[in-house]
């Protein structure tokens, strides 16, 4: 199984967080995750 094209992010992959950051900044929806359960 292969991450690579997962669509939700974990903060455990900084470079993932990035790309998130670049998305909002792109003004397109972008969802983190830490702990689903919270």
């Amino acid at each position: 199984m292969s991450n690579n094209e997962t669509v939700l992010l974990v903060d455990d992959e900084p470079d993932l967080l990035e790309s998130c950051r670049r998305i909002l900044e792109s003004e397109f929806n972008c969802v983190t995750t830490t702990n689903p359960n919270e």
